[in-house]
């Protein structure tokens, strides 16, 4: 049966008030054998001839003490059962040990000992066992009054007693019931709010626990090794108090290419644990069934806004590195930019301009950008845990210490537990995000088929260029649309260096293909006059504004990549096509 929120709270209540009657009854126990113990001094001093008491009623006082000794014994242990009139049994039993040391002394002083089970049974919190209290402490001083040996009140008259005893210790027995019932009904009503803060607190630390048990099983092995040993991962998450939506992962998608990303989730707890399963498992599914990289991320929004009735969101950097090559494609949805260090210890942030986050905009557009590692090389991946993380000043660990601490890290296998440890020192282990990382080590030694051409700016020339290139992409098993693709590039490309560099008259460029298993990397270059091709626009119609033509506008829309950069007197195209293998 499902344990529902109403039960939860009343079974948290129930064991306070437990406890709590666990603890009044030890008290008890405690409270009656110190009792036994003072009749049994008083008994003693009695014998000794302190007291005006008859010796011939001694045998019925040790009696009562050696019952009070047991019962205080046997209170103490007897406390933590569940007994039903276990509370007015310890209560009646207190108000015999006050009675019976009464017997000792004159009753006028003796009397205010009537008042201790009214006092304690304030601890139960209860207004009935109060009540009951009072009602056996009322009874108990009537007993004595009327108690035909009552010495003391023997000389006073029935009127006497009544004006004098009874109606005055009424009104005292009212008014410290009213008090004790007063204590009683606060004392409980604070129980009843200390029992709903357990319970928001217990159920808090259900949520985090889960979320942290969704969060753990969602996650791939903190160590991976591909099996041809061309990338090596490792990744680390330091939890917070609470449970935040970071994750991590990574996942091959063929024999040559490996997925890794790392995400945040707008939210904390349950909620943004489940959004994360769902982020997760929706960008797998997408990553290994779509076209491209692009088309997986913009259906993955779409998806995520679509059933996202959280207003929640996700930043995410994804990556597909093809472990043949280490050339990758990378779209950043809104999430901190990574670093690379470099084999020869250098450090640089892939920093473009992020995209927006997933999961609120529909119609959100997203770009894939291109990145290479080589041998040697670590990608560093990590979530804003890391770089917003606070010192006792109120300092962020910022991204330039991020920068130094990879820097300084020799191994790039201790990367992840570097960073992390740093960050935790930092905030003096008082951490309120997650801090994620994931570190990629490359091993990927390859050498691209070089195509090295110096011609004149002729039809002939071009397609030359075009049939040597055909031949080496045909090597590398390139698709048959992405070898058109190139194709339209090249001729596109030498055509405007004939137009637009040198007036459309022959000139000299320079060809330079390096082509992988993945990616074909084309370098234009001329001595014309200076004119930069990407800077020029073309209307919704198509109709050419200026230099650079409509061709350039193919040229865009083929490409993966595409720079300008003026040398000297030197004009330089840098083109990258990237496809799957």
């Amino acid at each position: 049966m499902i344990e529902t929120t109403n039960d939860r709270l009343t079974d948290i209540k129930a064991s306070i008030f437990h406890e709590n009657e666990i603890r009044v009854n030890r008290l008890i126990g405690y409270v009656i054998f110190c009792l036994a113990i003072l009749n049994l001094l008083s008994a003693t001093l009695n014998y000794a001839g302190f007291f005006k008491t008859d010796y011939q009623g001694l045998y019925k006082i040790y009696a009562c003490i050696s019952i009070l000794l047991l019962a205080g014994i046997g209170i103490a242990l007897l406390a933590s059962r569940k007994f039903h009139f276990l509370t007015k049994i310890i209560l009646l039993t207190t108000l015999i040990a006050a009675n019976t040391i009464t017997a000792f002394y004159f009753f006028t002083y003796s009397r205010i000992l009537f008042a201790i089970p009214i006092f304690l049974s304030v601890g139960y919190y209860q207004r009935k066992v109060s009540i009951y209290a009072s009602v056996l402490v009322w009874i108990g001083l009537m007993y004595t009054a009327f108690y035909p040996g009552n010495s003391y009140l023997a000389q006073y008259s029935s009127t006497a007693i009544l004006e004098e005893v009874i109606i005055p210790q009424t009104w005292v027995i009212l008014l410290l019931m009213a008090i004790a019932v007063s204590f009683a009904s606060s004392g409980k009503r604070q129980i009843q709010k200390q029992a709903q803060k357990t319970f928001e607190l217990s159920a808090m630390e259900s949520e985090i626990a889960l979320s942290a048990r969704i969060q753990g099983s969602v996650l791939p092995p903190a160590h991976y090794t591909s099996p041809d040993k061309a990338v090596e991962i490792k990744a680390t998450i330091a939890p917070a108090k609470d449970v935040a939506g970071d994750f991590y992962d990574y996942f091959t998608l063929n024999n040559n290419n490996i997925a890794v990303l790392i995400a945040d989730v707008s939210d904390k707890g349950l909620p943004a644990a489940m959004f994360m399963m769902r982020a997760r498992e929706t960008i797998r599914n997408l990553v290994h069934n779509s076209k491209s990289l692009l088309e997986a991320i913009e259906k993955t929004n779409l998806y995520l806004t679509k059933n996202n009735n959280g207003g929640m969101f996700v930043t995410a950097w994804i990556g597909i590195l093809n472990t043949k090559t280490g050339i990758g494609k990378y779209i950043n949805a809104g999430h901190l930019p990574p670093f690379v260090k470099r084999g020869n210890g250098s450090v640089e942030m892939l920093k473009n301009d992020p995209d927006i986050f997933m999961g609120t905009f529909e119609k959100a557009k997203y770009t894939s950008h291109l990145f290479e590692l080589k041998k040697g090389d670590t990608l560093i991946l990590y979530t804003d845990g890391a770089t917003d993380a606070m010192n006792l000043q109120n300092e962020a660990f910022g991204t330039e210490n991020l920068r130094r601490r990879i820097a300084m890290t020799q191994s790039s296998q201790d990367i992840c537990e570097d960073i992390s440890n740093e960050v935790i020192q930092y905030s003096t282990k008082n951490l309120f995000d997650d801090i994620t990382i994931l570190s990629l080590h490359s091993s990927i030694d390859y050498n691209p088929l070089i195509l090295d051409i110096k011609a004149n700016t002729t039809e002939k020339n071009t397609s030359e260029i075009i049939d040597r290139a055909n031949i080496v992409l045909e090597k590398v098993n390139c698709p048959e649309n992405t070898r058109k693709s190139i194709d339209i590039v090249i001729d596109e490309i030498c055509d405007n260096i004939k137009e637009y560099a040198y007036g459309n008259t022959s000139g000299l460029m320079h060809v330079k293909c390096e082509i992988g298993a993945n990616i074909a990397k084309l370098v234009f270059e001329d001595y014309g006059k200076a004119f930069d091709p990407l800077s020029e626009s073309v209307t919704k119609k198509g109709s050419v504004l200026n230099v650079g033509g409509l061709g350039i506008h193919f040229v865009k829309n083929l490409s993966d990549e595409i720079s300008y950069e003026r040398i000297g007197d030197m004009n330089r195209l840098t083109v990258k096509i990237i496809w799957n293998t």
